[in-house]
């Protein structure tokens, strides 16, 4: 594993983004600005492995994505899951970046919900060879005394600054102001026909009414 500077870390934030919301962005610039981060680059999951399939199709989340991002300093979009077939793995997804970023320190954000079961991921132990993490602390979870993800956090730092003196492997877990919004709220509102002011940015908003997402959330192949 590479030491010393490298260069400025990239942090990776993927999900479904079914769709993306204010909840969002804010972690993804709250980390781009504490973590010093090159940018923060969104990854929308074609397929994901370990949730039900997304209610807008592929095409649609990515362009959703990329309508909320555009004019944010720092924020970016990868459709290198998009263009996969199959699965959207992590593992498969921090190989690609790897390969076309050999000597970039990147950073995987997660939430500490999704990081506690960070075990039940596909070939989970490989992804810390490829990336380092940064953890979102959530309300009323608590990393357990015994767990699969000991030796991980043995590698756990207190500062962003040192994930920029090797590639991959280290864990940090961010204090990030957290916003009370879900995608799932948000689609039980369009489903209602409940005000969404506050909860996504207009552009997403005029997206959604453009092509009539989520007004019914049990049909799977709106889009």
């Amino acid at each position: 594993m590479s030491s010393g500077f490298i260069r400025q870390p990239m942090g990776i934030l993927g999900g479904t983004f079914d769709p993306i919301h204010h909840g969002h962005l804010r972690i993804a610039i709250e980390i781009y600005e504490q973590c010093h981060l090159a940018e923060v680059r969104f990854i929308p999951s074609a397929l994901p492995p370990l949730r039900q399939s997304p209610l807008a199709n592929a095409d649609l989340r990515l362009a959703m994505v990329k309508t909320a991002v555009q004019n944010i300093t720092g924020l970016t979009v990868d459709d290198r899951e998009y263009c996969q077939t199959g699965t959207s793995y992590t593992l498969n997804t921090l190989q690609s970046l790897r390969r076309d970023y050999p000597e970039t320190p990147l950073c995987f954000i997660i939430g500490m919900d999704a990081f506690i079961n960070l075990p039940k991921w596909y070939q989970w132990q490989q992804l810390s060879e490829l990336a380092h993490f940064i953890v979102i602390q959530r309300p009323n979870y608590v990393l357990p005394s015994s767990t699969p993800l000991k030796t991980l956090l043995a590698r756990q730092v207190n500062t962003p600054q040192a994930l920029v003196k090797q590639i991959a492997g280290l864990v940090f877990i961010a204090n990030v102001p957290l916003c009370d919004i879900s995608a799932t709220r948000i689609r039980k509102h369009i489903t209602a026909g409940k005000q969404l002011t506050g909860l996504l940015p207009n552009s997403v908003l005029d997206f959604i009414q453009t092509h009539q997402l989520y007004l019914q959330t049990n049909d799977r192949t709106i889009a």
